[in-house]
Order: C-alpha cells, then structure tokens, then sequence
C-alpha cells in the first residue's frame, strides 16, 4: 500500500465531528465521497485539491454554474460507480491535482473518462494540475505552481 498525505494539508483546521472524534470512524477503501451536489460539471478531486474545489464550486455557484466535487478517497480500488454516475449527470469532467499535469494521475483519470464516457461528454476532459516544473523549494513559488481556487474557477469557466 501506498499513502500518500498532501503535506500542504498538515497547517490546516477544521473541527471534527464528535461521533467521528469518539467512534472507530474508518474510511471503506474504494468509496469515493460526493462532497457537493452539482448539476453541471463533475469535478474530480484528489487530495488537497479537495477544499480548493469546494472553494472554487461555492464561487461558481454564486455564477449560476453547479459544480458537483467527488473526492475519489482512493485511486486503486477507485470506485468508478460513483464517480461515472456523476459524470453521467452533469456530461462534463474535471480533474484537479496537485501533482504534475503530465504523467499524473489526472491524466490517468481523464483517460479513463474519455475512454469509458466518451459518449456520454458534451467536452473534452478538463485536466487542473501543477506546473510541469520541478516542485520548487521557494514557498511562494511552490504555492503558484499548485492549483489554486482561482486557477480552479477560471479552468471550469472555460467549459461553458
């Protein structure tokens, strides 16, 4: 097994729910989770792109444009139900990641979707990745290279 933690994500807070806190509250491998309902793009993200995505969908919303975030929790299994439910729904797909846009699993991903779904697109796959630059140890320019919720919202704009 592989596990891979967005170390980005270690100065975040958020409060965790007390029948989480108190319970042995584990994650089923192979379930991805819906974390907004949305009716016009399905937006698949992974890992830290998470809380970005639902930045970028409330923005969107406020825009008339329903985002739908599936965070996907696993790659292998990857719960391919839930995910191709949505996009069935919405007939447009986005992947954000944190990771290099070339030879990631964005790219994995949207060859799936292109593959599988592609009758069922209205568009190509939308690929939201870092820079294909080496990471760069300078902060600021380790925070440009990574998705940001602006870079997000412009990338889903461009859909429609």
């Amino acid at each position: 097994m592989l596990f891979c933690e967005p170390k980005l994500l270690y100065q975040s807070k958020q409060e965790i729910p007390d029948e989480i806190y108190h319970s042995d509250y584990t994650i089923p491998l192979g379930q991805a989770d819906v974390k907004r309902q949305g009716k016009d793009v399905t937006l698949v993200a992974v890992g830290l792109m998470v809380p970005r995505a639902m930045e970028a969908a409330q923005k969107l919303a406020a825009e008339g444009i329903e985002v739908e975030v599936v965070d996907p929790r696993t790659i292998t299994p990857l719960d391919k139900d839930t995910i191709f439910a949505s996009i069935r729904k919405t007939h447009r797909a986005a992947v954000v990641e944190e990771s290099n846009k070339t030879a990631g699993i964005g790219a994995e991903l949207a060859a799936l979707f292109q593959e599988e779904l592609y009758d069922e697109l209205d568009g190509p796959v939308v690929r939201i990745a870092a820079l294909d630059v080496p990471m760069p140890y300078n902060i600021p320019m380790e925070h440009y290279s990574i998705p940001d919720v602006n870079r997000i919202v412009a990338s889903i704009r461009k859909m429609f």
